[in-house]
């Protein structure tokens, strides 16, 4: 078993509670950036080629060797690319649209991560094993005072590092947050359209095209193994009437869940977690005050 990684969310309403009960059944939602709260968000930028860089590309294997360019004629063209390129953000508005990220974090007790997330100490907090996908395709994050530059001339190496820069790095006023994530990447019209051809000459590929497919596609809704749910831990400001309910929830679709409550400490600025005593009294006491759970 790997580590096991959080997700803060508020439950004190109909809409949050559905959401619970839904990671309870084993689906998770996966966001789009374009709405994170960081301004900055996949802001990575270019970093403009240095000379040596565009020589190369111009340069006799380059692919613009044939036109026998004379040495100030290069020139000029090394400034332009530098003043196209300097400052100009790697990836498009769109292209971050359609990106689709789940945010975890490695800390359960973040007063900070309560506050933001967790509806003022009203939510809760779910536990993920690593172990399990997608979550063991978990990346953290890197936060860092310079925004990130990525090299224009493409190799295999600076794609990776494209890849790193782009959705996983992120300024030093966020580190709070311990943040790992998860991505999901669009599939395009002509990648369906290929796997459509594909399927239709190897009809025995059915199964690997469908879960490629199921697997990605940007933001919204994907499934995972239960397996996956570790612990539950309960807002130390929640209202008895939401515990209850997320308790029921619990009980009813992932009773094998862990369930703690957070408390604030007597002495020092710190939570407390301790284990939920009484399940199946408060369950029975939901089902019997409010009907068939939810």
């Amino acid at each position: 078993m790997k580590q096991t990684l959080y997700k803060y969310m508020p439950v004190q309403s109909e809409e949050a509670l559905k959401r619970l009960v839904a990671i309870l059944r084993g689906q998770i939602y996966y966001s789009s950036p374009a709405g994170f709260n960081d301004p900055f968000e996949m802001s990575a930028i270019f970093d403009a080629p240095d000379q040596t860089e565009v020589m190369e590309l111009l340069g006799e294997t380059g692919p613009l060797a044939d036109l026998h360019l004379s040495k100030s004629a290069r020139a000029k063209i090394y400034r332009h690319a530098r003043a196209t390129l300097e400052k100009k953000r790697v990836v498009s508005p769109e292209w971050i649209e359609s990106i689709g990220v789940l945010c975890l974090t490695s800390s359960w007790d973040d007063l900070l991560m309560w506050a933001h997330y967790a509806q003022n100490h009203t939510g809760i907090c779910v536990g993920f094993d690593s172990g399990f996908d997608p979550y063991s395709t978990a990346q953290p994050v890197c936060y860092q005072e310079d925004r990130a530059l990525v090299a224009p001339l493409h190799t295999v190496s600076r794609e990776q590092r494209l890849v790193e820069n782009v959705l996983f790095v992120k300024s030093p006023h966020w580190q709070y947050e311990s943040e790992w994530r998860c991505i999901k990447r669009p599939v395009w019209d002509d990648e369906k359209a290929y796997y459509r051809d594909l399927y239709t000459q190897q009809p025995d590929k059915c199964d690997d095209i469908a879960q490629l497919l199921a697997s990605e596609g940007g933001p919204g809704h994907y499934e995972f193994d239960v397996g996956a749910l570790r612990r539950i831990y309960l807002g130390a400001r929640m209202r008895p009437e939401w515990k209850d309910r997320v308790v029921a929830a619990v009980e009813a679709n992932a009773p094998f869940v862990k369930l703690h409550e957070m408390s604030l400490d007597n002495r020092y600025f710190r939570l407390n977690a301790d284990k939920l005593r009484e399940r199946s009294r408060r369950f029975q006491s939901i089902g019997t005050t409010h009907g068939r759970p939810r």
